[in-house]
Parts: C-alpha cells; structure tokens; sequence
C-alpha cells in the first residue's frame, strides 16, 4: 500500500519489492497463518532499519554456513537411515523369497 511505504521511507525503511517483505514475514511467522501481527512487523521493521554493516553482512554468512552444515548432516543422516531400511526390506524380501520355496 502507497501509504504504509511512504510511512516506512520518512522513517529510512524502503521497501523495493513489498512481495519479497511479505513473503519474508510470512517465512518467519509461518505460512499456515493468513495474519502478520502488527507488533511482529513493526520490530521487523525497526530491525531492518538503516544500512547493514560489514559485520552484519559477516554474521549472516556465517549463520547461512552454520545452516548449511546442519542442513547437509541431516541430508547424510536421512540418506543412511533410507538406505538401512531398503536393506532391510531386501532381505525381508530376499528371505520371503526363500522360504516359500
């Protein structure tokens, strides 16, 4: 809405893309609910306020790597905890197989 970004900019938070902000809210707040709290946008708002810093920028890509190396042990834990179950139903197949033989 023209108001609510003209709102922001006198406050020094420009919002190029309003789509991007709200899919941003919605990612945090969880995309089950069709509702933002107010408060929730407003501190959002405050927190984006200004230019990020080098060591903000530093502090993201050193969450974005944190989340990435979590993200890749749970892939390798999902992929090895599959693979045992397909085993499984191998010889469970294999030993079915044999028995009606």
């Amino acid at each position: 809405h023209p108001r609510f970004r003209s709102y922001l900019r006198v406050r020094g938070i420009d919002i190029q893309d309003a789509r991007l902000f709200h899919r941003m809210m919605m990612s945090v707040v969880g995309e089950d609910t069709k509702d933002i709290d107010l408060h929730f946008v407003v501190s959002s708002c405050l927190r984006m306020k200004g230019v990020a810093s080098s060591m903000d920028l530093h502090a993201l890509t050193f969450e974005s790597k944190i989340l990435n190396k979590k993200h890749r042990l749970h892939i390798n834990d999902v992929q090895e905890k599959l693979s045992r179950i397909e085993e499984s139903l191998r010889m469970l197949t294999t030993m079915n197989c044999s028995v009606r033989i």
